[in-house]
């Protein structure tokens, strides 16, 4: 009779896993859903205004001069899209970050998506993701993608207005321009209209 090279528990287990293979688990990674195939995904779409004195190019919301807070950062490099951005070249404007956040605590409870999640884990608190680098189903993001953090009540609804922002996030990530949902980015437009 001949002998395996391998133990004996090492048998049982892969008998064991024959008989129970685990179930496979594959990454899923949030996608947007338009009435148009070709169409862009949604993103944060930014225009280069004229270079000031320094030669620093501002990254606006806007294509023509509009508020100082819409202004999302400068670059000295010129940019077709926001994905060509990179954070060595970039420097985020303070007052549109505390805008973005202004506008993520007065809405982010009434996003779709998050409210979804909410749905799904119940209690505790729940990272609002960047739209940029989306992790895996279930994953927590990268640090430089929690754009914020929401608190549930323990039946799965996200508490109104308890949106806390994070350190860590970076308006420019090494995977370009922030993005937000469709919903919390006609937000954030809707916003400096109102102003």
């Amino acid at each position: 009779m001949m002998r395996s090279a391998l133990p004996v528990r090492a048998l049982r287990t892969a008998a064991a896993t024959a008989r129970n293979p685990a179930p496979r688990t594959t990454a899923v990674r949030h996608t947007f859903a338009t009435s148009n195939d070709d169409a862009p995904s949604p993103g944060t779409q930014v225009h280069p205004l004229p270079a000031d004195a320094t030669g620093r190019i501002a990254l606006s919301l806007f294509p023509k001069s509009g508020p100082a807070h819409a202004v999302v950062g400068w670059t000295r490099t010129p940019t077709s899209n926001g994905t060509d951005l990179r954070p060595a070249d970039f420097a985020e404007n303070p007052a549109f970050v505390a805008h973005l956040h202004k506008v993520l605590k007065d809405h982010a409870h009434e996003d779709g998506d998050l409210v979804a999640l909410a749905k799904h884990q119940k209690i505790g608190w729940m990272h609002v993701a960047d739209q940029r680098n989306p992790p895996p189903w279930g994953r927590i993001p990268d640090p430089d993608d929690i754009i914020g953090s929401v608190q549930l009540d323990g039946e799965g609804q996200i508490r109104a207005h308890s949106y806390q922002p994070m350190p860590t996030h970076r308006i420019v990530s090494n995977h370009g321009l922030f993005q937000l949902s469709p919903f919390l980015h006609e937000k954030l437009v809707q916003s400096f209209g109102s102003k």
